[in-house]
């Protein structure tokens, strides 16, 4: 099947911090892959994320992910990770479709600014003691009512 463009543009893409660090494990014993992979799934992650325009076509998505970089941390690895997206979308797709359109210039740039980052998370977790760590898939339709949440409170103060 031949891949039709998306209406919204990735203009680049931008690591603005990256903390990584090796958790020692209280006891400095040998762990077996299946230990590791439970280790990692235990990880809080934590993830925030806000819009900013641009001009009338042009905004950016930050999104910065915590993984495991709580006051108690888990062995393994302690990541903080944020990356910025410029991305470019038409309005005149909003006239024409405007569920499409906040679909693409909220949920999607999210995801794509989050999948940047797990490459990037990826690739400097292999060469690292603990073995590659893979981001796990996110559901971003949860991340969105935990901001409206969020703004709603800040609101009421």
């Amino acid at each position: 099947m031949e891949a039709k463009k998306s209406e919204l543009e990735l203009i680049n893409f931008y690591l603005l911090e990256h903390q990584f660090f090796t958790v020692n494990p209280d006891n400095q014993a040998k762990f077996t892959d299946e230990e590791i992979v439970s280790i990692f799934n235990q990880y809080p992650i934590d993830i925030d994320f806000i819009h900013k325009d641009i001009d009338e076509h042009t905004f950016q998505a930050h999104v910065k992910v915590g993984i495991n970089h709580k006051q108690q941390q888990f062995a393994g690895y302690s990541i903080q990770i944020t990356g910025v997206g410029i991305f470019k979308l038409d309005n005149a797709m909003f006239e024409a479709n405007e569920v499409a359109y906040k679909n693409l210039k909220h949920f999607s740039t999210v995801n794509i600014v989050v999948n940047n980052l797990r490459n990037v998370i990826s690739v400097q977790s292999a060469f690292s003691p603990w073995g590659r760590y893979n981001l796990p898939a996110i559901d971003i339709s949860d991340l969105f009512k935990q901001k409206i949440k969020q703004q709603e409170k800040q609101k009421k103060k």
